[in-house]
C-alpha cells in the first residue's frame, strides 16, 4: 500500500499544479473582465471546440505538422550523417563548425527573414525548422561519437572488426542517447521556430498564419485556442517521437 501511494504522489502533484494554473487563470479573467486582453479558460474551450470542428483546421494542423516532420527529418538525418565523420575526424569537424556555430548564433527572426527572400512562403518554415534542429543534433551526435569507450575500441581492433561493424556496434551504441537527448530537445524548438516561420511568412494553411490574424482582428480567445491546438500538437509529436525511440532501443536490445 505505501508503495502505490508513493507511486501516484508525481501524478497527483501534475494534477493539483494544473487546476492552480487552470484556476489562477479563471481568477484573472474574472478579475479583468476583458476577453480582449484575457479570455477566461470556458471561453478558450468553446472557441477551440469550434475551431477543431472545421475541416479547414485539421487541414491547417496537418500542413504545419508536415513542416515540422519535414524540417525536423531533414534535421535528424544531416545531423546524424555529418556528426559522425565530425566525431571520428577532427579536421571535418574543424571545417564544419563554423557553419554550425553561425546557423546556431543567427536569431531565428535573421534566418526566417534571410530565407523568405530565397524561397517561396509555403518552403520558410520547414528550413527554418531544418535549421534550428540540426546545430543540436550535430553537436551531441559528434560528441557521442567522441565519448565512445576507448577499451571497446581497442577490443574492436584486435578482433579487426570493419569500419561499418565499429560504427554500427560500437560508436552508434555509444552515440545513442545523446541523439535521443537532442533529438527530444530539437522536436519542440522546431515546433516553435516552424510557427514563428509560418506568423512572418504567412502561408495559407498554417497554425502560424491563423495566429497572426487573430492578433491582426483582435480575436484573443482564437489567439489562445490555436495556442492550446499548437501546445498539444508539440506535446503529441513528442510523445511520438519517444514511442519511435524506444521502440528502436528495444529492437537494438533484442539484435
Amino acid at each position: 500500500m505505501k508503495t502505490s501511494i508513493t507511486s501516484n504522489k508525481p501524478w497527483k502533484r501534475k494534477l493539483i499544479a494544473g487546476l492552480f494554473w487552470l484556476l489562477l487563470w479563471g481568477g484573472l479573467s474574472a478579475l479583468i473582465q476583458k476577453e480582449i486582453y484575457l479570455p477566461s479558460p470556458i471561453t478558450t474551450l468553446r472557441q477551440l471546440t469550434a475551431n477543431l470542428s472545421q475541416p479547414d483546421s485539421w487541414l491547417i494542423l496537418g500542413y504545419s505538422w508536415i513542416r515540422v516532420w519535414g524540417g525536423f527529418f531533414l534535421s535528424f538525418s544531416l545531423g546524424i550523417l555529418l556528426g559522425f565523420p565530425s566525431g571520428l575526424n577532427p579536421a571535418i569537424h574543424e571545417w564544419l563548425e563554423p557553419m554550425v556555430q553561425t546557423i546556431k548564433s543567427t536569431p531565428v527572426i535573421a534566418l526566417i527573414l534571410l530565407v523568405l527572400i530565397w524561397v517561396p512562403s509555403d518552403m520558410v518554415p520547414l528550413i527554418i525548422s531544418f535549421l534550428i534542429g540540426f546545430p543540436l543534433i550535430w553537436a551531441q551526435t559528434t560528441e557521442g561519437v567522441k565519448r565512445t569507450d576507448p577499451k571497446l575500441l581497442e577490443m574492436a581492433r584486435v578482433f579487426h572488426l570493419s569500419p561499418a561493424k565499429r560504427i554500427k556496434q560500437i560508436y552508434f551504441p555509444s552515440a545513442w542517447p545523446s541523439i535521443r537527448h537532442a533529438s527530444q530537445t530539437a522536436v519542440g524548438l522546431c515546433w516553435k521556430a516552424s510557427v514563428a516561420a509560418e506568423v512572418l511568412s504567412h502561408p495559407r494553411f498554417a497554425i502560424g498564419s491563423k495566429l497572426y490574424d487573430a492578433k491582426v482582428y483582435l480575436e484573443t480567445p482564437d489567439l489562445f485556442a490555436w495556442t492550446m491546438i499548437l501546445i498539444l500538437a508539440s506535446v503529441i509529436t513528442e510523445k511520438l517521437f519517444l514511442a519511435v525511440f524506444h521502440q528502436r532501443r528495444d529492437l537494438h536490445a533484442n539484435n
